[in-house]
């Protein structure tokens, strides 16, 4: 029972990314639209359309193990192994609307561009990493991977997860490139994703 809670209780925080974070789904059309016409912009639009669908294979395993339409692996009915997930998603996705509003604000895209008046932001998280948003996403899929335990879902995360480390590497080089200020940020801030890693 605790089990079943915890794997619905991780669905419905997953289900707010694409209804809230990217408001109805309607945000990341639009963004990739936007990206094509941009310098690099295919190649982020072809990861963005990558994540798209990895992004929904993710939410209908969720949704199919907790209607027990599909069994997870038996392992995955531990609650030593759901619960460690399901507070992955939390922190995962309540750090990302967190560090949305609180500090990007209205510096947050979509894709990777440079706003009016966009500066440097180094407070907070981004003295310890440069792309903590990425960082607290990237915790999120470890935790769907351990609540909801079928192959096709670790595939589906594994790629999710990878193209979030190619996005925080282009979007590194695109802002070094065409953000004043940011390539000091760099050498101040040597950590992309995990301090004293990577």
């Amino acid at each position: 029972m605790e089990i079943q809670l915890l794997r619905w209780f991780s669905f419905v925080l997953s289900l707010s990314l694409p209804l809230v974070y990217f408001k109805g789904g309607t945000a990341v059309v639009r963004d990739i639209r936007r990206s094509v016409s941009t310098t690099g912009g295919r190649s982020y639009a072809a990861v963005a359309l990558v994540m798209v669908g990895a992004g929904l294979a993710i939410l209908a395993a969720q949704l199919l193990i907790c209607l027990d339409v599909v069994e997870a692996a038996a392992w995955g009915e531990s609650l030593w192994v759901a619960l460690p997930g399901a507070v992955l998603v939390a922190i995962g996705i309540l750090g990302a609307f967190w560090i949305r509003h609180r500090y990007l604000g209205r510096f947050w895209s979509g894709t990777v561009e440079i706003h009016d008046s966009h500066t440097v932001i180094e407070a907070g998280p981004y003295g310890a990493v440069r792309h903590p948003l990425y960082s607290l996403i990237l915790a999120l899929y470890p935790g769907i991977s351990l609540v909801f335990p079928v192959w096709w879902n670790w595939l589906a995360c594994g790629v999710v997860g990878a193209s979030y480390v190619w996005l925080a590497a282009y979007e590194d080089a695109f802002l070094a490139e065409n953000l004043p200020g940011y390539r000091e940020y760099q050498e101040r801030t040597r950590f992309k994703l995990v301090p004293g890693v990577w």
